[in-house]
């Protein structure tokens, strides 16, 4: 088990728990990192997640995407990149909600739309191709007229999303 979380103090903190067979449990701080120090100085993390094998995302209050992860054995954090959410008329998608799971990423904008990216090899992603390398809009067929996705949440090798009407989406 993994987890990542914000301090006040604008450090990321990343801790797992160890594999042990006694009865009490155990953890190990993979990394305590200030991604606040590449940010404006009015910018700051709004919503932060962590996949599998040491991927994270955030976003922050001025609609900037991050992703970043750490490389093997020595734990060392990559310099976070930031990701933009184009539309087919090269416009910038404000987003709502971020999501990660196994090995993908699922954005929420704003008017309801759902990007995705990463492996694909189970349909997780929603697209036709095994691995998408750039944020990519999925389609909803059966999304009744005025209905919008208004949550996403990529998991292991599978993503659901609900809409405006109770409707679910799982591919």
């Amino acid at each position: 088990y993994e987890n990542i979380t914000q301090t006040n103090k604008g450090n990321l903190v990343h801790w797992k728990k160890n594999n042990s067979f006694s009865s009490h449990n155990t953890f190990s701080i993979l990394f305590i990192s200030n991604l606040n120090e590449l940010l404006r100085d009015d910018e700051y993390i709004t919503q932060i997640q962590a996949g599998y094998y040491h991927y994270y995302m955030a976003l922050t209050n001025k609609q900037n995407l991050y992703s970043w992860r750490l490389n093997g054995d020595d734990q060392k954090m990559t310099t976070p990149k930031q990701i933009q959410i184009i539309n087919k008329k090269d416009e910038k998608q404000l987003i709502s909600q971020i999501s990660v799971g196994y090995n993908h990423s699922m954005v929420l904008t704003t008017k309801g739309e759902v990007y995705s990216w990463g492996n694909n090899e189970k349909g997780q992603c929603g697209t036709k191709v095994i691995y998408c390398s750039r944020p990519t809009k999925i389609e909803f067929s059966g999304l009744r007229t005025n209905d919008v996705i208004k949550q996403v949440c990529a998991s292991i090798e599978f993503t659901v999303a609900v809409s405006s009407s109770g409707t679910v989406f799982s591919w």
